[in-house]
């Protein structure tokens, strides 16, 4: 019986009308102590790069593990991977609103008008 590990993930495009969660299977290829080698050749963004490594080492009985042991978990880490994601991008979005202010204010005091079609909102 081959034991595979399984890693969710979203595909679709920018307007979001085709969104998909997927769920990537990957066989087992060896099995240590620690954990595992998966094969990960399936994956879209490796095919026709002959010179990426195929395979990956996840270990066992973790929650930062590349890939997961039931689909359960796979999801749950999932939607943790997505959360993260969120509080990251939140973070990126409040610092350039912030630089954007800063520039703004800077540019108020250089008493620079920029045109409609530069404008900085």
């Amino acid at each position: 019986m081959t034991i595979e590990l399984y890693r969710y993930r979203a595909q679709g495009d920018h307007d979001y009308m085709d969104l998909k969660i997927l769920l990537d299977k990957f066989p087992v290829i060896k099995e240590t102590k620690a954990g595992f080698w998966i094969d990960i050749h399936s994956l879209k963004y490796l095919k026709g790069k002959p010179n990426i490594q195929t395979k990956k080492w996840v270990p066992k009985d973790t929650d930062r593990g590349f890939a997961h042991s039931t689909e359960a978990k796979a999801m749950i880490k999932f939607a943790f991977r997505k959360k993260t994601q969120i509080r990251i991008l939140k973070s990126q979005l409040a610092q350039a609103k912030a630089e954007r202010d800063k520039i703004n204010e800077m540019l108020t005091k250089a008493n620079i008008v920029l045109s409609p079609k530069l404008k900085i909102y």
